[in-house]
């Protein structure tokens, strides 16, 4: 590491390569600005390990107290939209764009149950609820379009088991006045297998 990093600062060593589509000839290929193109990389489709998830929105709603004492009483407000904020990040990234919503695999309602979940057994250790319809009524969108996809995949029990779930959920949110999870359990009713 020391070796390339002086080879890098004095100009010798190997030019750094960029990874580059090269055409049928094998010479590189270029956009018409002369730009090389450069390689994209594929998406991962490893499926998540959920317990890591959970960890994740466990450390972001349990902040500690010589943090807290440093906050400012806009962050006090924020908490909860940050961690919110979180979930549907994790959940775009693991469902979404890893594709198992797509394809209507059952993982992606298991992502969205992990991360929901420990939310919702967190919700008081997070300051803030109430200021953070927006984010919540985005969350729950992507819930309804999870349901939706994997619907048809569930048995009686399990879509038992995440309407349990959701409803828990969406009862502590209505304690502050948020409801935007209200309906999300009924999404397995009105979706289509």
């Amino acid at each position: 590491m020391v070796l390339r990093l002086f080879q890098d600062r004095h100009g010798v060593g190997a030019p750094k390569r960029a990874s580059v589509e090269v055409d049928a000839s094998g010479l590189p290929m270029s956009h018409s600005n002369g730009q090389p193109v450069l390689k994209k990389r594929k998406p991962s489709t490893k499926e998540p390990d959920l317990s890591k998830l959970a960890a994740r929105v466990i450390a972001k709603c349990n902040v500690s107290q010589s943090a807290k004492s440093k906050w400012s009483n806009n962050k006090f407000k924020e908490h909860a939209s940050d961690v919110v904020g979180l979930c549907s990040t994790i959940i775009k990234k693991e469902a979404f764009e890893k594709g198992f919503v797509e394809d209507k695999h059952v993982i992606a309602l298991n992502i969205c149950r992990a991360v929901l979940e420990t939310l919702s057994n967190q919700h008081d250790n997070v300051t803030g609820w109430g200021r953070n319809s927006w984010e919540l009524s985005i969350v729950a969108e992507d819930v309804v379009k999870v349901v939706k996809a994997v619907r048809g995949s569930l048995s009686p029990g399990e879509i038992e088991q995440h309407k349990y779930w959701m409803e828990s959920l969406s009862r502590k949110c209505n304690d502050y006045g948020v409801d935007e999870f209200c309906n999300v359990s009924a999404a397995f009713d009105d979706a289509s297998p």
